[in-house]
Order: C-alpha cells, then sequence, then structure tokens
C-alpha cells in the first residue's frame, strides 16, 4: 500500500526526496486542521477523508509551491488575445484555514456533532 506522502509525490509529479519534510508538514497542517474543523478528537482518519485531504494538498501545493521548484503552480488564471489582457491568480496567498473552507461540502459528512 502506498503512503499519503508517495501518493502526494506522485500527484506532484516529484521525483525525488528533497522535499518530503516540507510535503509532510503541508500534510500534517492541513490534517490537523482539517479534524479541528470537523470536531474530531480521536485524530483518526477514513480513508475517504484521507483522499479529500490528499486532494486539498495537492490543489494547496499547486497554488503555494513553498519554494518547491518541481511544482507547477497557476498563477495565470486567464489570457485574452484581443487587447491583451491578463488575469493572474490571487489565490496564492491564501491561509490552510480559508483554504479548508472550500472544501466544506465534501468534509460535511465527515463532521462530528457533539449533543449536550
Amino acid at each position: 500500500m502506498i503512503d499519503n506522502l508517495s501518493k502526494l509525490k506522485i500527484l506532484l509529479g516529484i521525483d525525488t526526496g528533497d522535499y518530503d519534510d516540507k510535503l509532510m508538514l503541508v500534510w500534517d497542517m492541513l490534517t490537523a486542521q482539517v479534524l479541528a474543523y470537523l470536531g474530531r478528537q480521536d485524530n483518526s482518519l477514513p480513508p475517504a477523508l484521507e483522499s479529500i485531504i490528499l486532494q486539498m494538498a495537492v490543489d494547496y501545493l499547486r497554488q503555494n509551491n513553498m519554494g518547491i521548484e518541481a511544482i507547477k503552480t497557476a498563477n495565470v488564471k486567464s489570457i485574452a488575445r484581443g487587447d491583451t489582457t491578463i488575469t493572474y491568480n490571487l489565490a496564492d496567498a491564501k491561509s490552510a484555514g480559508d483554504f479548508i473552507a472550500l472544501y466544506g461540502d465534501l468534509l460535511w459528512s465527515f463532521k462530528r456533532v457533539i449533543m449536550r
């Protein structure tokens, strides 16, 4: 079975182990914030939730590559030919907390509600 770091490297097209620490830092940061967002205290990740966090990590790193040159970022949002208009993707500066909110619909089914 492939671990999460290997999956992340495959999806980002990274062949070396030079950036493993940064990739694991992003994985751990997103995992901790998703668990806090969902109200899960047990730190257990169902396989379906792991795949969502994997997609979030790929999207996050494509918008903010954290100095990893191997990751192709999407800085240009659109280009128009007539009268030359270029629109840049301004999502690069988003925090991980704001980024997680974009996935709220997917994460909703994993949310734990405590009745008191």
